[in-house]
């Protein structure tokens, strides 16, 4: 996967880090699938601003299979605050999974077979 071994995507003063970066949104969507659309796919599309602030990052998971949402109970400032670290691991033989944590606790996880990376430059 070349968004797990490109370097740009992880090196701290990279505009192009998901460090310190910020959601905009986490949509989940169900995508109609198979010759006669019986079959439903869910996907997921990310977006966050970039560190500084003069880009969008956006990830697109496609064929998810799990997703999950974790908000730490202690906040009580509100929103997940910046993007401190995020993993990506596979899974087994075409399936993948990326794990992201927030500084106030929130970590979101989902498992997919697909991903697509795009940065915008935000004019």
């Amino acid at each position: 996967m070349a968004f797990a071994v490109n370097p740009e995507n992880h090196d701290f003063v990279s505009p192009n880090s998901l460090h310190d970066s910020w959601l905009v949104h986490w949509n989940v969507s169900e995508q109609l699938a198979g010759e006669k659309k019986q079959r439903r796919s869910i996907q997921i599309d990310v977006c966050l601003l970039g560190s500084r602030h003069d880009r969008h990052i956006i990830l697109k998971y496609g064929n998810v299979r799990s997703h999950s949402i974790a908000r730490a109970e202690t906040d009580t400032l509100g929103g997940h605050g910046d993007l401190l670290v995020h993993e990506l691991r596979l899974m087994r033989e075409g399936l993948f999974a990326h794990e992201i944590l927030f500084s106030r606790g929130t970590v979101f996880l989902v498992e997919f077979r697909d991903f697509e990376h795009r940065v915008e430059l935000l004019s």
